[in-house]
């Protein structure tokens, strides 16, 4: 099995969007740990929209919603420009 601790390198406060966001590496290993393939991942209180990003590069269908609008905006913003980064791939 594996290990029950997920080490990856923290967001340093200067780069962070959302005072709660998480390294995508993380929330990558988190839904591989938790979710089947092509699963839909529900994300409630999306914040930097972070999760939404890794599991749409998973492949899974994600959908995710926020009450403050400028972490909404925030989360828009994030995963326009995954969409670009991966048009220009």
């Amino acid at each position: 099995g594996r290990p029950d601790w997920i080490q990856c390198s923290p967001i340093l406060p200067s780069l962070k969007i959302h005072q709660a966001e998480k390294p995508i590496e993380l929330c990558k290993e988190l839904i591989a740990r938790t979710c089947f393939p092509n699963s839909k991942v529900v994300d409630p209180f999306m914040g930097s929209g972070a999760i939404i990003e890794a599991a749409v590069d998973m492949h899974m269908f994600a959908d995710g919603c926020e009450l403050s609008i400028e972490a909404y905006a925030s989360a828009v913003v994030r995963l326009n420009k995954w969409v670009q980064r991966k048009q220009n791939e």
